[in-house]
């Protein structure tokens, strides 16, 4: 089995996530400046309640709402409309991995003018920021409570599980895709409707994103795959920066344990008996890399295969720059 070293590196550290809470400031208790530390108000103004923060109108018209008896002191609340809401999001610190099954809830109360209650809370997890003005329906998750509805005035936990299509970055919370139309009223309606029969305001708490089980260890790899940043053209000198990427590379080589062949290749540029020079002395490279953090020097081979089995065209830089690689094969035995 081929595999990415990007690719490896991710399924190890989602196992050493697990349980955790991949979201920064979930609960909304720190601040940075005027807004909750890590995250990003989207669209409209989003508001970051802090009951510590007195001089803050929106604190003092949501005092009644929020249980004071409780520890936290932080919020995020929206406002929902006919035509949408509020939204906020954060950057995932690493994307979701493909195929994985996660855990997202949160803690929800059904804020002023919201006595009919909610249907359901809608999440949107992305590989970019959602694009404003949002002119198609989002792709969304549908957060629902253990009841039917989710109750005016009381705070309920929502959750939802779901397989992660891969490389998701980006976790947004909104109203999307006329979800609640059946409650939420325009800005007339509300007076003449009164708070009885409309929905406007929802506030948000104890956001957690976790792996819902462990992640599948992954399997063993026959070959690594150094793509695109070990070396300048014409060089087999390793760039300062592959450092952390051959520690990690150390790591995962020296737990299976086992003797590996590292083949250095080159892009088609210079002639093929300067290349076969070339490639082999860039296998030469990470294998002394490899010795000095400890890896046995007799469990390695080298070779060079200059320019042959290309993994992109050469007829453009992009292309030029992933051919400069070096692979490593994990022998069987």
């Amino acid at each position: 089995m081929k595999i990415s070293l990007t690719a490896l590196i991710l399924l190890l550290f989602g196992i050493s996530l697990f349980g955790q809470n991949l979201l920064v400031n979930g609960s909304f208790e720190k601040k940075n400046k005027d807004f909750a530390e890590a995250w990003v108000g989207h669209s409209g103004t989003p508001d970051h309640i802090h009951l510590d923060d007195t001089s803050h109108p929106n604190v003092i018209a949501q005092r009644q709402f929020i249980d004071l008896k409780g520890q936290n002191r932080g919020f995020m609340g929206i406002v929902l409309t006919q035509k949408g809401s509020e939204i906020f999001y954060q950057q995932l610190s690493e994307p979701l991995l493909k195929g994985e099954i996660y855990e997202l809830q949160v803690k929800v109360l059904a804020n002023m003018w919201c006595q009919t209650g909610l249907e359901l809370i809608t999440v949107a997890v992305s590989p970019s920021p959602l694009a404003l003005p949002l002119k198609s329906p989002v792709k969304c998750l549908k957060l629902r409570a253990a009841t039917e509805q989710i109750p005016f005035g009381k705070w309920t936990r929502v959750k939802v599980i779901f397989k992660a299509r891969g490389n998701e970055r980006f976790i947004s919370f909104g109203n999307f895709n006329g979800a609640n139309a059946a409650v939420i009223r325009s800005a007339g309606e509300l007076i003449e409707l009164g708070a009885g029969r409309s929905c406007s305001y929802i506030i948000f708490d104890d956001v957690e994103l976790k792996f819902a089980e462990g992640p599948k260890p992954p399997e063993e790899p026959t070959k690594i795959i150094l793509e695109d940043f070990l070396f300048a053209s014409g060089s087999f000198s390793l760039f300062p920066e592959s450092a952390p990427m051959l520690d990690s590379v150390y790591h995962i080589l020296s737990a299976i344990d086992k003797s590996i062949t590292i083949t250095g290749y080159t892009d088609n540029v210079g002639s093929i008996e300067e290349n076969k020079v070339l490639s082999q002395r860039r296998a030469e490279q990470v294998r002394a890399s490899l010795v000095s953090r400890g890896f046995a020097e007799e469990l390695i081979t080298t070779k060079g295969m200059h320019e042959l089995n290309p993994i992109m065209s050469n007829d453009t830089e992009l292309g030029r720059q992933k051919n400069r690689r070096v692979e490593i094969t994990i022998d069987e035995q």
